[in-house]
């Protein structure tokens, strides 16, 4: 059964609140199990991303916005 992209977009939230950055590479790993493919974390990853709900800089760290956070405490 696949993870819900929306779950998996709550997941990466939570993780970067309660964890502070990471490394764009070390989110796919972290959240890469038997139920959630590549396709689902990049594409979670790219719609928080365009959303801004996350900061992507240019050595790939990746955090929480404020825009990330509130959309955090609404769900």
């Amino acid at each position: 059964m696949a993870v819900q992209t929306s779950d998996l977009e709550q997941a990466v939230l939570r993780y970067l609140a309660e964890n502070g950055s990471a490394k764009w590479g070390a989110l796919y790993s972290h959240f890469y199990q038997g139920n959630t493919n590549t396709d689902e974390i990049g594409s979670a990853l790219q719609y928080l991303a365009q959303g801004k709900h996350i900061a992507v800089e240019l050595d790939g760290t990746t955090k929480i916005t404020e825009s990330g956070s509130v959309r955090l405490k609404r769900e």
